[in-house]
C-alpha cells in the first residue's frame, strides 16, 4: 500500500473518531441538561436532578398570638411530585398541638393546610410553620409558590394579620426555602409527644414517665378517670419497679387497666376513710415506649371524684364540671434508671438478685458490661470477685454498714 493511501485511510479514521467523540459528547452533554429542573419558589431558586427528592420549608414569624391560619401551596405537578418524608421532616412540626389539617390530594398540584387554637398559636420566635417533600419527575422549570388566605389575631375574629394575600399587614413575617432531603441518611425519626400544651420531641425506642400530680382541699372517697394517647405512635410499658403506678392510693382499692380500650389507660380507687391529697402528691406514674416518630396527645380526663361523706357532693363530676378546689398537673421526662452502687442486674434496685448476678458472672456463666462491672465494684479494689458479691449480701441483712453500697452513684 503506497504511503498516500495509507495517510489517506488514517486521516478518515481520525474524522470518524473525532465525529464519534463529538457525538458521544454532545449527547452526554444534552443528558445533563435534560436531567436537571430549575425550581422557583418565593424569593428564590433550587436546581435539582430528575429523581432527587428536595424539601420545601416555610419559615413564620408573627409578633401576635394567633388563633387560625389557612393557606393553599400550588406547585407543578407535572415536573414535581408530592412524596410524604414526614417521618424524618414532620410537616408541621409546630402545629401538631392544634386542630391542623393537611390536605395533600385536595387537586392536582394543589395542598392545602389549615389550623386552628382558641389558646392562641405562638410564632413570637420564628419557627417552621410547614415542611412538604417533592420528588422532581421531570427536567424543566417548575415553581411551587404558597398563598396565604387568612390568619386571624387572637381574641379577635375581625382583626387578620391578613385576609388573602393582597391584604398582609405588617407584623408577620416569611422565610423560603428548598434543600435536598438527605433520605439515606435522615435524621433520627422523632415522636411530637403533647402533654398540657407542651409538645416534647422524642426518638424512636425511647421510654419517658408521664406524671399525674394532684391536689384536693377536702379528702375524697373515690376518683376514676382515664388516659387517653395515640397507640399507632405511643405503648404502654412497664417502670414500676422505679415508679410505682399510683404510689399514694397504695391502701385506697386502687385499680390500673392499662389497655381498657385501644389507646385508652383507666385507673379508680377508693377508700371509705377518705383519700388525702391536701398536700400535692403524684397520683399516677405511666410508662410509655415511643414506637414510630408522629405526633400523640397525652392527656388525662377524669369521669368522677366524690368529697368524703357527700353521695351527691363532688370535686367534679365529668369534665365539663369541675369545681374549684383541686389542681391537676401533667408532666412529661425522659425515664432513666439511676446507677447504684452494686446494682449489677441494672434494674434500678439493690437486691439479692445482684449478688445471684454476680455469682454467675463470677462462674463464666454470664457476661456483663463495663458500666455493670463499675457498679459491681463495691468494694472499690478495681477488681469484681467473690468478695463484692459477699458485701453486697451483708449489706442486704444488715451484717455491716451500707456505706456507700446502695446508694445513687450517677
Amino acid at each position: 500500500m503506497s504511503f498516500k493511501r495509507i495517510l489517506c485511510v488514517f486521516l478518515t479514521s481520525l474524522m470518524v473518531l473525532s465525529a464519534l467523540t463529538l457525538n458521544t459528547f454532545a449527547a452526554e452533554k444534552s443528558t445533563d441538561e435534560q436531567e436537571k429542573a430549575h425550581i422557583t419558589y418565593q424569593g428564590g431558586s433550587y436546581e435539582a436532578c430528575v429523581g432527587d427528592t428536595v424539601i420545601y420549608t416555610v419559615e413564620l414569624y408573627a409578633q401576635e398570638l394567633f388563633e387560625n391560619i389557612q393557606a393553599t401551596l400550588y406547585f407543578d405537578y407535572e415536573g414535581l411530585e408530592f412524596r410524604d418524608v414526614s417521618a424524618y421532616y414532620p410537616s408541621m412540626p409546630n402545629l401538631e398541638g392544634t386542630s391542623c389539617v393537611l390536605n395533600t390530594e385536595y387537586a392536582d398540584g394543589v395542598i392545602k393546610f389549615n389550623a386552628s387554637l382558641i389558646r392562641g398559636i405562638d410564632f413570637r420566635e420564628e419557627k417552621v410553620l410547614l415542611n412538604l417533600g417533592f420528588k422532581v419527575k421531570e427536567a424543566g422549570s417548575w415553581d411551587i409558590r404558597l398563598q396565604m388566605e387568612f390568619m386571624t389575631v387572637l381574641g379577635n375574629t375581625g382583626n387578620y394579620f391578613f385576609k388573602n394575600e393582597p391584604q398582609i399587614t405588617e407584623g408577620i413575617g416569611f422565610d423560603y426555602s428548598i434543600t435536598p432531603a438527605d433520605l439515606e441518611n435522615p435524621p433520627t425519626p422523632q415522636a411530637q409527644i403533647c402533654v398540657d400544651d407542651v409538645t416534647y420531641r422524642a426518638n424512636v425506642g425511647d421510654v419517658l414517665v408521664y406524671t399525674v400530680k394532684l391536689s384536693a382541699r377536702e379528702l375524697f372517697e373515690n376518683i376514676q378517670g382515664s388516659v387517653y394517647f395515640d397507640s399507632d405512635v405511643l405503648e404502654i410499658t412497664d417502670i414500676s419497679e422505679l415508679f410505682p403506678v399510683m404510689p399514694n392510693l397504695q391502701d385506697s382499692n386502687a385499680v390500673f387497666n392499662p389497655v381498657y380500650e385501644d389507646g385508652v389507660s383507666r385507673f379508680n380507687a377508693s377508700n371509705i376513710q377518705g383519700i388525702d391529697f391536701s398536700q400535692e402528691q403524684i397520683l399516677l406514674n405511666l410508662g410509655f415506649c415511643v414506637k414510630k416518630a408522629g405526633y400523640s396527645k397525652i392527656e388525662t380526663k377524669f369521669e368522677f371524684m366524690t368529697i368524703l361523706g357527700g353521695e351527691d357532693h363532688y370535686f367534679f363530676k365529668g369534665e365539663a364540671v369541675q369545681t374549684k378546689g383541686i389542681n391537676i398537673a401533667e408532666l412529661l421526662a425522659p425515664y432513666h434508671i439511676p446507677e447504684i452502687l452494686g446494682d449489677a442486674d441494672g434494674n434500678g434496685k439493690l437486691n439479692v438478685k445482684d449478688a445471684t448476678t454476680l455469682q454467675k458472672y463470677i462462674a463464666s456463666i454470664i457476661t456483663l458490661t463495663e458500666k455493670a462491672l463499675s457498679l459491681a465494684d463495691v468494694n472499690g479494689d478495681g477488681k469484681v470477685n467473690v468478695r463484692d458479691a459477699t458485701t453486697i449480701q451483708k449489706v442486704l441483712v444488715g451484717l455491716i454498714p451500707a456505706d456507700k453500697v446502695g446508694q445513687i452513684v450517677g
